[in-house]
This record gives C-alpha cells, sequence and structure tokens, in this order.
C-alpha cells in the first residue's frame, strides 16, 4: 500500500476526532455558561432574601 494512502488515512482520521473533541468542548462550554446563568439567579435570590430579611429585622426593632 503505497505511503500517501497511509497518510491520507492518518489525517482524515484525525480531523474526525478533532471534529469529534470539538463538538464535545462545545458542549462543555454551553453547560458551564447554562450553570454560571443559574448561580447567578441563585446569588440574586440569596441577596433578596438578605435585603427581605433586614427589613424584618429593622421592623422588629
Amino acid at each position: 500500500m503505497p505511503e500517501y494512502i497511509i497518510t491520507i488515512l492518518i489525517g482524515t482520521l484525525l480531523t474526525v476526532i478533532g471534529y469529534l473533541i470539538n463538538d464535545k468542548l462545545s458542549g462543555i462550554k454551553d453547560a458551564l455558561k447554562d450553570l454560571k446563568d443559574e448561580i447567578s439567579k441563585l446569588n440574586e435570590l440569596y441577596h433578596d432574601h438578605e435585603v427581605r430579611i433586614q427589613k424584618l429585622e429593622d421592623e422588629v426593632e
């Protein structure tokens, strides 16, 4: 089998593997972005509850 055919096959295989890895990394990136958004929402809710607690404590005093 000529060497150039083996080289082409190896190059094609590496290209396919590269596309698969890139696709997985893109999915992970999207998942991390979604997680960041959810954490931001939770932080906002936590802050809102702190403000409410402080208002209630001020009313009690």
